[in-house]
């Protein structure tokens, strides 16, 4: 996996919204990290994709993410429009592509996914893809259920899946 220079920007930002205070991150290229209220586990994944931990300034791209983030949560938003600089493996980056075509309001399962990507077998890789997702909510990984129509599988709990669909209006079982 290709490490950006340490010469680029790599900015972050708070994001208040009703549900909390959601980190953001991005470069230049595109939003890179966003993480749910009370996730704090950024740090190695900083050091690990850019080498280098991100510095609180402003990007414009972080103001949209804010704006379209309160928007969603308020039901005013179904799509996110957001430059994304996704890192990744091939096979992780081909995962959360497909994730972005599942549209609002729908839910897919790991196999159907897998299947979606050419790997009928790789319903277990595509967990593993999605919990590994680094842009939650704007990726929308909540979004892949099992496939028996359950809730399983949210890296970041399953109450989170709950609202997240809840938002959509779709069933929390």
């Amino acid at each position: 996996m290709e490490k950006i220079s340490t010469a680029e920007p790599l900015c972050y930002q708070m994001i208040r919204t009703p549900l909390g205070s959601f980190f953001a991150a991005a470069t230049h290229h595109g939003l890179c990290r966003l993480l749910l209220p009370g996730q704090r586990s950024w740090s190695p994944w900083f050091l690990h994709h850019f080498g280098q931990f991100p510095v609180l300034r402003w990007n414009p791209i972080l103001e949209r993410t804010a704006l379209q983030l309160n928007q969603y949560i308020s039901k005013k938003r179904r799509e996110f429009d957001l430059k994304l600089d996704l890192r990744g493996t091939c096979f992780q980056r081909k995962v959360w592509n497909h994730l972005l075509m599942i549209p609002f309001g729908k839910t897919s399962s790991y196999g159907q996914l897998a299947v979606q990507i050419g790997l009928p077998g790789a319903a277990r890789a595509v967990g593993a893809a999605n919990a590994r997702n680094p842009v939650l909510v704007v990726v929308p990984c909540h979004r892949i259920i099992g496939s028996n129509g359950e809730l399983v599988g949210f890296a970041s709990g399953l109450q989170w899946k709950r609202l997240l669909l809840g938002l959509e209006r779709i069933g929390s079982s």
